[in-house]
């Protein structure tokens, strides 16, 4: 998944691993240009993939690699984020986003094939008690997206793919909505409308004690395809892979 990349430059000399050291802005540069040039075209997903690599590899040992295994822990399907992280200077291994980011990858990958975890709360709509378990019961694959009113890529999802898959095959999915780290539930409720949500959203508040830990969710939007008969069988922050998984 293509990600912005927003870091601010630092007066820190880094070495390539050829010998020749750089500023942190100079391979910073270096670096972007290449993941733009990519960026768009075909196999965009597969090249930036070992793009990132190379550059983790150049610079595995300097503020550079830190920035770019920041990126590459968000998508534990695309690298062996494990055995990096074990072999990862303390630059990496002590900084305290990527554990947790890595603790909760954990957690995603502990729920795949297994049963859902069930999460209870208030229709944002209504304010009556929802439940993932309630719509399970119904049969059919379930989506759970994990989303809140002020994340751009998540409106995007629910105004495009997501929602205009779900709305054109109703026989094929139900989905319930997990809003997380919200201020209120007044921000659901006009993004509901705005985006024109029909389908049954679970509000959950703030980020203190969130659901969202249960289902080792670290960015939003992240979404979960259930089967009918109660197992987790997909995860992916973009709606294409769940979307896939339902058309096999």
């Amino acid at each position: 998944m293509k990600r912005l990349l927003l870091v601010a430059a630092a007066a820190v000399t880094l070495c390539c691993g050829c010998g020749q050291k750089q500023s942190f802005s100079e391979a910073l540069e270096e670096y972007r240009a290449e993941y733009e040039s990519i960026a768009e075209g075909e196999n965009a997903e597969e090249l930036l993939a070992e793009l990132n690599l190379k550059y983790y590899n150049r610079h595995r040992a300097d503020s550079l690699g830190l920035f770019i295994f920041k990126e590459m822990v968000y998508e534990p399907e695309t690298y062996d984020l494990a055995g990096l992280y074990a072999e990862a200077d303390t630059l990496i291994s002590n900084n305290s986003q990527i554990q947790r980011i890595m603790k909760l990858n954990a957690v995603k990958s502990s729920l795949m094939s297994k049963d859902f975890i069930d999460i209870k709360g208030p229709d944002a709509a209504t304010g009556k008690e929802l439940s993932i378990s309630g719509m399970v019961a119904l049969g059919k694959p379930l989506i759970v997206d994990f989303w809140a009113s002020w994340c751009p890529p998540c409106r995007a999802e629910i105004s495009g793919p997501l929602g205009e898959y779900v709305r054109a095959n109703p026989d094929k999915c139900n989905i319930i909505g997990i809003a997380v780290w919200e201020k209120s539930v007044e921000d659901t409720r006009k993004a509901m409308e705005e985006l024109g949500v029909s389908w049954p959203v679970i509000f959950t508040g703030g980020r203190d004690n969130s659901p969202s830990e249960m289902y080792g969710v670290c960015a939003i939007p992240s979404m979960f395809l259930i089967s009918p008969e109660g197992k987790v069988i997909k995860f992916s922050y973009e709606s294409k892979d769940i979307i896939e998984e339902l058309e096999k």
